[in-house]
Formats: structure tokens, sequence, C-alpha cells
């Protein structure tokens, strides 16, 4: 290998010195942002102490929302079509709809397909499931009839929640624990997650395990 003299030896050493700098510089931007967004937060040992119970109790994923319902419950978590929905509300459409799914015979591990757009109802059922301990089996919104009763039997989905959009492609396909709507426009159907919400227990329950076999 060639030997570097002095003054290149110096040249590379302060080249370098300047990339760590504009480096960690870019880094501090975007942590910056991130606490300004309320990413990151200094937490006090309460609300941490809370959120190591919700991963404990939940999971990474299922602790989410209750996470930013203690540190901003009137904070709008989401707007679609159906207008604003708060963190609080998010948290306790999570509670209702994973007491529903347990109720409806979901256990830890089981598959819980869901075919569903970009809306509020994709964010709690996904959340929901991660609640119970489900298996989420997300199914693709190109997939034909067919299609989707062949991916439901071979992963194991045990109940769907699905748009109304889909509501022919899905009928042909079977569901043990049956099926709930996501996003609707009308009256007639399977029970929607928005009436499971308003009847249904919004207080936390505890993660279920995978059955032992």
């Amino acid at each position: 290998m060639p030997t570097l003299n002095p003054v290149e030896l110096v040249t590379q050493a302060v080249t370098m010195a300047r990339q760590y700098v504009d480096r960690g510089s870019a880094e501090l931007h975007y942590v910056r942002k991130m606490f300004a967004a309320g990413a990151l937060r200094l937490e006090s040992p309460q609300a941490i102490a809370a959120m190591a119970a919700d991963i404990a109790r939940w999971g990474e994923i299922g602790m989410i929302p209750s996470v930013n319902a203690r540190r901003t419950p009137h904070r709008v978590a989401v707007v679609d079509d159906e207008g604003a929905m708060t963190f609080r509300e998010l948290d306790d459409a999570v509670n209702a709809v994973a007491n529903e799914l347990v109720a409806k015979g979901v256990t830890g591990g089981n598959g819980v397909a869901i075919l569903a757009r970009n809306h509020r109802w994709f964010l709690v059922a996904n959340y929901a499931c991660a609640r119970v301990g489900a298996r989420t089996i997300l199914l693709n919104t190109e997939f034909s009839g067919p299609q989707i009763a062949d991916v439901a039997d071979r992963e194991g989905a045990r109940l769907l929640i699905y748009d109304d959009e889909y509501a022919d492609a899905v009928a042909a396909a079977n569901f043990e624990l049956g099926k709930l709507r996501a996003f609707t426009e009308t009256p007639d159907g399977d029970e929607t997650l928005a009436a499971v919400i308003a009847r249904a227990a919004k207080s936390p329950r505890r993660r279920r395990r995978s059955m032992r076999r």
C-alpha cells in the first residue's frame, strides 16, 4: 500500500472530521424534529412504568394507542372521510373491538384477516388484533373471491374484517368465527366496527397468549 505523507494524512483526517460533523448535525436536526413532533420526549418515571406495563400486556404494537392516549388524549390521531378521531377515541375503539374479538372466540395466535382501505377502521382493526395476540392476515385489495377464500383457508383465518366494497368478493369465503364490517355506507350486512364500539366494553383487556397444543 502507498504511504501517505503528513500533509495527506492531515487532509484525510480533516475531511473525515467534517463528514462526522455534517452527519451529526443532520441527525441532530432530525432528533429535534422528532422531539418537536412529540415522537420523542423525556418521560416521567410513572409514564415509563405505565408504558412498560402496556408493552407487557399487549406487546410493542398493541400498546401504541394507549401510550398516545395518555400523552395527548385530545390530540387528533387520524383524519379520514368520517372526520377526526382523537388518540383517546382511538384507544377506546381499540379496546372495544379487542373485547369483541375475544367474545367471538379469538385467542392468541389465531388468524384474523383484514381486507380494508387506509382509514380509521383499518388502524382500529390492526391494533385490536395486536391487543388480543391475534395473527393479522392482510388481504390484497385486488384479490378475487376465490383468491380470498384460498388465502383465508391456507393461512387459517378464523375471522374477517372487511370494507363494504368487498362484500361480494368475500361472500363465498367461510370464516369460523364470522365477519365484521369496517368502512361501510350501507345499513345491512354483518355488524360494523362502529356498532361494536357503540355497545362493547371499552375497558382494557389483558392480551391473550397463544394456546398450547
